[in-house]
């Protein structure tokens, strides 16, 4: 399922009362997540910050969307119901598309990952913390 949305909230910006309409947008994200409340929410969050989302709820959907529009972040869940990696698919795909970075976030703590035996770096934001660490999270690393 791929929903593309070029609407932004009221006042359609970063912050409504710092923009008009017809500002552009700050960036074009990817929000690639199964978790259809995860993903709705975040979108919408960014959203109102002005940036333009898409949204994947698999890889497929992934691959569609980079490969017809200029995508600035993918912000990428782990563990996907189709049975994909999207840290993996997601750096595979920014080194095919060198202008698109990518923010990794899981539901799990990077404690966690590392003991899993995976990898939890600066690019990595955690699922279940606030709204605002992951527009944080998404602003450090579209400013890299």
């Amino acid at each position: 399922m791929v929903t593309v949305s070029n609407q932004r909230g009221l006042g359609a910006g970063n912050r409504p009362e710092e923009r008009n309409a017809s500002d552009p947008p700050r960036a074009t994200i990817v929000v690639l997540d199964d978790d259809v409340h995860f993903r709705l929410g975040a979108a919408r969050a960014l959203r109102n910050e002005g940036y333009d989302v898409f949204e994947a709820v698999d890889v497929a959907a992934l691959y569609d969307i980079l490969a017809r529009a200029p995508v600035d972040l993918v912000l990428a869940d782990s563990r996907l119901t189709d049975g994909n990696d999207g840290w993996v698919e997601a750096q595979t795909l920014a080194e095919r598309y060198p202008r698109t970075r990518v923010l990794l976030m899981s539901g799990y703590s990077a404690a966690e990952i590392r003991e899993d035996g995976g990898f939890a770096d600066a690019t990595f934001v955690e699922k279940g913390g606030s709204v605002s660490a992951i527009l944080i999270a998404v602003e450090e690393a579209l400013a890299r």
